[in-house]
């Protein structure tokens, strides 16, 4: 099964795990399913990348944010 590093999106967040407990602060790798995508999609949590540290892991998401508020609106 594939494997994702989460922590929450605040540091100040806690963020209950399925089975007990929290996620540690400074995060935890999971398993990808439904659980921790649904905290995914809802922004309880965000995703380490490995190889990126907090500051480039958030110019890279809002690198991908300002690219995606750039599109051509529909007619």
């Amino acid at each position: 099964m594939e494997r994702l590093f989460v922590k929450p999106a605040t540091p100040e967040l806690k963020v209950r795990k399925p089975a007990n407990g929290y996620l540690a602060a400074d995060g935890e790798e999971v398993n990808a399913e439904g659980y921790w995508l649904r905290r995914l999609a809802d922004g309880d949590v965000v995703e380490e990348i490995a190889g990126l540290r907090d500051h480039e892991h958030g110019l890279a998401l809002d690198a991908t944010k300002a690219t995606s508020r750039n599109t051509t609106p529909a007619i």
